[in-house]
C-alpha cells in the first residue's frame, strides 16, 4: 500500500500547487490518499537537492518519491556531466532506501528556452537515460508543456519563468498518469483546507530598522505586546488577488502583515497557546520565519533557506499545561502551527 509520497523539487514543488491538485483528484474519486510530503526547496539546483535528501526525504520514508530536477541548474550553468552525477546520487540513495522512484523532465519555459536550450534539452536526456538505467517511469512535463504551447495555450505566469495554475494542471495530470491514475479527472478548482494546529491569534509589531538586532533571551523572557502592536487572525479574511496568494492565505499562512502593521524590514509575533495537560508537539515553519521562542527558549533560527512552504522545519517540542508563548521574528509572510505530528 502507497501510503506517503515525497515530491522532491525547486520552487515548482516547494509551492505545492500540483501535488495537491493530484491529492485531491484521488480523494474526489474516494480512493486511499497517501500523506503527501513537501519536499521542494525554491531556487534548488539538483546539487542542492542531492544535499539535502537525507533530511527532507530519506527521513520521512516515503513508499514513492516523485523527482523533478533541473529547474534551476541552466541559470547556475550546470554542466550536462554535473547534473547526471548529482542525479544519479539522487536516484542511487533512493534505491538504497527502497524507495520508488518516479522522474520528470523539465518544466518548458518560452523566455528562457532558446538561450539554455542545448542544457535544457541535456538535462532532459539525462533524465531519460538515467531513469532507463535505474528503471524508472518518466512523466514528459517538459513534452506535454510544449505540445500544450503549440496549441496555444499559456501556462506560464507573468515572471516568464514559473507555471501558472493552467500549468500547473498540466503537471498533475502528467504525474497523475505517472502514479497509475491515467483515469482520474484534474480537479479545474483547487480546494484548500487549512493546515491543522495553525496558530490563529497574533499580536504583531512592525521593526523598521533593518540593522536591529535580533531579539535576545533576555528581552523574549519580558516582552509583552503594547497598545501600538496590531491583531492578525489566521486564516487571514481578506482574500488574495493572484491565484497561488489565495491558495497559500488558505492554507493559514500570514501574508498581510504590511498591510496591517505598515512596510518594515521584519516584524514581531506573539502569540499564545493553550493546553490542557503537558504534551509533546511539533512546531512547523514556513514562509519567511527568521526564529521562533517557545516559552523563552529557543526552539529555531533560519541559518539556510530551505524553502516556502509549510512544515519546511518540523521541530519537537514540549508544551506544558495552561498557556504557552510564542514569540518569532519574520520577514513579510509566515506560517506557523503546532501540530501532534509534522504536516
Amino acid at each position: 500500500m502507497i501510503d506517503r509520497i515525497a515530491f522532491l523539487g525547486s520552487s515548482s514543488t516547494d509551492g505545492f500547487t500540483y501535488p495537491m491538485l493530484v491529492r485531491q483528484a484521488i480523494a474526489e474519486a474516494q480512493l486511499p490518499v497517501p500523506e503527501f510530503i513537501n519536499a521542494g526547496v525554491g531556487g534548488n539546483t539538483t546539487s542542492q537537492m542531492l544535499a539535502r535528501i537525507e533530511r527532507d526525504v530519506i527521513s520521512r520514508k516515503p513508499s514513492i518519491c516523485v523527482v523533478q530536477p533541473g529547474g534551476n541548474d541552466a541559470a547556475h550553468n550546470t554542466s550536462a556531466g554535473n547534473f547526471s552525477t548529482s542525479l544519479r546520487g539522487i536516484l542511487t540513495r533512493l534505491q538504497e532506501a527502497r524507495i520508488d522512484t518516479r522522474l520528470l523532465t523539465l518544466n518548458c519555459v518560452p523566455c528562457k528556452e532558446a538561450e539554455r536550450m542545448p542544457l535544457t534539452t541535456a538535462y532532459n536526456n539525462a533524465v531519460r537515460t538515467l531513469a532507463a538505467e535505474f528503471k524508472c517511469p518518466v512523466g514528459d512535463v517538459y513534452g506535454s508543456m510544449k505540445a500544450a504551447r503549440a496549441r496555444g495555450e499559456n501556462l506560464i505566469e507573468a515572471d516568464e519563468t514559473h507555471p501558472n495554475y493552467e500549468g500547473y494542471r498540466l503537471m498533475s495530470r502528467v504525474v497523475l498518469d505517472l502514479l497509475g491514475h491515467g483515469a482520474l479527472t484534474v480537479p479545474s478548482v483547487l480546494k484548500v483546507d487549512a493546515h491543522p494546529g495553525v496558530i490563529a491569534e497574533w499580536k504583531i509589531r512592525a521593526i523598521a530598522d533593518a540593522a536591529s538586532p535580533a531579539l535576545t533571551r533576555e528581552q523574549v523572557a519580558t516582552l509583552r505586546p503594547q497598545a501600538d502592536w496590531k491583531t492578525l487572525t489566521i486564516p487571514e479574511s481578506e482574500p488574495q488577488t493572484h491565484w497561488w496568494g489565495e491558495q497559500t492565505r488558505q492554507e493559514g499562512f500570514a501574508l498581510s502583515l504590511k498591510r496591517v502593521a505598515g512596510p518594515a524590514a521584519k516584524y514581531i509575533g506573539y502569540a499564545k497557546v493553550v493546553c490542557d495537560r503537558p504534551q509533546a508537539a511539533c512546531f512547523n515553519t514556513g514562509g519567511h520565519l527568521q526564529a521562533v521562542w517557545l516559552n523563552g527558549e529557543t526552539i529555531f533560527q533560519a541559518l539556510e533557506w530551505t524553502g516556502y512552504h509549510a512544515g519546511k522545519e518540523r521541530i519537537p517540542v514540549q508544551l506544558r499545561s495552561g498557556e504557552n508563548t510564542v514569540v518569532i521574528e519574520t520577514g513579510a509572510e509566515f506560517f506557523a502551527s503546532l501540530t501532534a505530528e509534522a504536516p
